[in-house]
């Protein structure tokens, strides 16, 4: 392959992703919301397009391909019109719009199986024919057909944004949104316009993109990592930044993974490239990506005095009395006494299985609800975690010679070097969306570096990894002795848990989670617990996928997918993003009830199709999720106790809560007697604090400007 066809596969690839980072930054502009459904809402559009042009298609046959990406793009504009009537209660609420989009991907990519079949699906390319061949230069026509159309719709695009009322609503609205209301712009139509133009971009760019054949439709979850990465280096706000962003991630994993004679990557080294630009960007230069789009808080004055906001208020800060201790002691020995003795008498050891999976899988959702409700993160990654432990714990011990239980700690940790690469840069930025987007391109990277094609330096040659023999030995059932080795893992996971968040640190998580202002005020750096958080989350997640190594089933790349990220996220939305209970009932019902008779839970689209519809509601209608609920039942039972002034005008947002004003700091500070660096680990070595550029405050938080004075 020359270096000329090189360059044309990155353009054409970061011209399809230029296309989705405009998309995602289009609605973020009118509604302060990042359009992460765009990509499902575009792999609809395009398997409707294939379709309509295929021989006795479903819904159509013998379509032209301009008249059937007409028709695909009107479907998919209202598609985008739904997304936006879901989230209109929702609206500069980012974090819980956000969840809800997550939802509404993954219904809609369950959806598509449902409607065409889980099987492979045929998409024919824009320009079908040989390929364009000069001497060594040979370049496929549908690639030259992506940079023609991809150019003409971004004319189209500048024209719209410079010339139309609506176009130049959206770049007003992009710099000041109350400024941009006081000159009589409507914001619901303009939000219907962005998500109109936002789903006629992902449309294109998706149908341009698939071709010939969509072999699994969750595979299109790397696109969203692309798209979201490139709109958080434009700031959510710049369609030139973005459009270059996007081109810029698109051309260099193409250019480091292409080799003579094959068809250029996107993955492994690339994508670790790709991850290190955003990483760094992220780090040393916050302001180049717009700071303020990054750093804004959960909610806009004008979204936290809206009535679904005071609702969602009134929901997450009520709560019941507690109930007696003796009471919730009998509750977790009968609940210990059930798990430990009950379900090993009476399973089968397919049921057994069926349930160490479950406690994989609650692990890994543990260390979702670690960082979201401890931290008020979203984090999207973690079964990038789970991976690594699953593969290192059979590269020490089969590979490297070591023992089952020296490798097993030392596979834990494992992924604590990878929780720091991730979390030092994204909670420089102080921002909720820097650290989702880094956390989902993480899993890229992991994905295709780690367990992807050719990746035998990392995963070795062992598909199945034998269980040691005192781990058999427990029992005289060998699954009875393998599920309650895992019950002990998942024990340990949940005391530890609960004591660390009942500690000091636990308080300091919590006083971030809620308020950053609130938490420097009492002399708390809140990003220095986010990361110790993500690093205990990491250790977690990689317990989970240790169990799971220890299976005795093949290990293979599926079982660390990028989609199953999104998807153990949504367990945790469902269950309660503040609560391992709800995260532990939300995975028994979709991972272990299902499996109990077959061992492995189903694979249609019917589960996630649920999955989908639930979190979506979940977030729109019950904030708190199944937790939340069950607590709001309980407390008609018994009379709630008054609100404490700290969540006194507080702003909620998907489970999570922050403060919408200055509080002040004598009137619930809870270490008034302490001195603020008296224990704090991170008094010292500060790895957030800015050079001597003179854009730090010089006291080794990381996020001062050195203007604030």
């Amino acid at each position: 392959m020359t270096l000329v066809t090189t360059l044309v596969l990155g353009l054409s690839l970061g011209a399809v992703y230029a296309l989705l980072a405009a998309g995602v930054t289009v609605v973020y502009q009118a509604a302060r919301v990042p359009n992460v459904a765009i990509v499902a809402i575009g792999t609809v559009a395009a398997v409707l397009h294939g379709d309509l042009m295929a021989p006795g298609g479903r819904f159509g046959s013998g379509f032209g391909w301009w008249p059937a990406l007409a028709v695909s793009v009107v479907v998919a504009a209202v598609l985008g019109l739904g997304c936006d009537l879901l989230i209109r209660g929702l609206r500069e609420q980012i974090v819980p719009a956000l969840v809800a989009l997550v939802g509404c991907s993954a219904l809609l990519l369950a959806g598509i199986n449902a409607v065409w079949g889980s099987g492979a699906k045929f998409l024919p390319p824009a320009w079908a024919g040989p390929s364009f061949t000069l001497g060594d230069f040979s370049v496929a026509r549908s690639e030259v057909a992506t940079l023609i159309v991809a150019a003409a719709v971004g004319v189209a695009l500048t024209a719209f944004s410079r010339r139309t009322r609506f176009g130049l609503a959206l770049r007003a609205a992009a710099a000041d949104p109350e400024g941009a209301r006081l000159t009589g712009v409507d914001p619901a139509a303009l939000s219907r316009v962005a998500w109109v133009l936002s789903s006629v971009l992902g449309a294109v760019a998706m149908t341009l993109v698939i071709h010939p054949v969509l072999s699994n439709t969750y595979e299109v979850t790397v696109y969203v990592a692309f798209a979201f990465a490139a709109a958080a280096l434009g700031g959510f706000r710049s369609l030139p930044r973005a459009a270059v962003a996007g081109v810029v991630l698109g051309m260099v994993p193409t250019l480091i993974e292409s080799k003579p004679g094959g068809a250029s990557g996107v993955g492994g080294i690339g994508n670790l490239v790709a991850f290190l630009i955003v990483a760094g960007v992220l780090l040393r230069r916050p302001g180049l990506i717009g700071r303020p789009a990054l750093d804004e808080a959960f909610s806009s004055a004008a979204a936290d005095s809206a009535p679904s906001t005071a609702r969602r208020r009134a929901a997450l800060t009520a709560g019941p009395v507690s109930l007696p201790a003796w009471v919730r002691r009998v509750g977790l020995a009968a609940l210990a006494l059930g798990l430990a003795v009950g379900v090993p008498a009476l399973s089968s050891d397919v049921a057994l299985d069926a349930w160490a999976r479950g406690i994989s899988v609650f692990l890994i959702c543990a260390s979702i609800v670690i960082v979201s409700g401890w931290t008020g993160e979203v984090p999207l990654g973690q079964v990038a975690f789970a991976g690594v432990g699953a593969y290192v714990v059979g590269d020490l011990s089969v590979r490297a010679g070591f023992p089952h239980l020296a490798a097993v700690p030392l596979a834990a940790l494992a992924a604590l070097p990878f929780a720091v690469v991730v979390g030092v840069p994204a909670f420089r930025s102080r921002g909720r969306l820097g650290f989702a987007a880094l956390s989902l391109l993480w899993m890229v990277v992991a994905a295709s570096l780690f367990w992807g094609p050719g990746a035998q330096w990392f995963t070795g040659r062992f598909v199945v990894l034998r269980r040691p023999e005192w781990m058999e030995a427990l029992s005289g059932r060998p699954a009875v002795s393998y599920y309650l080795v895992a019950l002990v893992m998942a024990a340990g996971v949940v005391w530890f848990a609960a004591n660390l968040r009942s500690s000091r640190v636990g308080r300091a998580l919590a006083a971030g989670r809620d308020s950053d202002a609130a938490a420097r005020s009492l002399g708390i750096d809140p990003a220095h617990y986010r990361l110790a958080a993500l690093g205990f989350s990491a250790v977690v997640a990689a317990l989970g996928g240790i169990v799971a190594a220890y299976s005795e089933h093949p290990l293979d790349a599926t079982h660390f997918a990028v989609f199953l990220s999104l998807q153990y996220f949504l367990y945790t939305v469902i269950g309660g993003a503040r609560s391992l209970a709800g995260a532990a009932v939300v995975v028994f019902a979709f991972e272990v009830a299902p499996a109990l008779h077959r061992g492995t839970p189903p694979t249609g689209p019917a589960s996630v199709l649920v999955l989908g519809a639930l979190a979506a509601l979940t977030v729109a209608f019950v904030p708190g999720g199944l937790a939340g609920l069950v607590a709001r039942a309980a407390g008609r039972l018994a009379p709630a106790p008054p609100p404490s002034p700290a969540m006194a005008g507080a702003t909620v947002a998907a489970g999570f809560i922050a403060v919408g004003r200055e509080p002040d700091p004598k009137a619930f500070d809870p270490y008034a007697a302490d001195d603020p660096n008296a224990d704090d680990p991170y008094a010292a070595g500060d790895p957030f604090a800015d050079g001597p550029d003179g854009h730090g405050n010089g006291h080794g938080n990381g996020h001062g400007d050195g203007r604030d004075a």
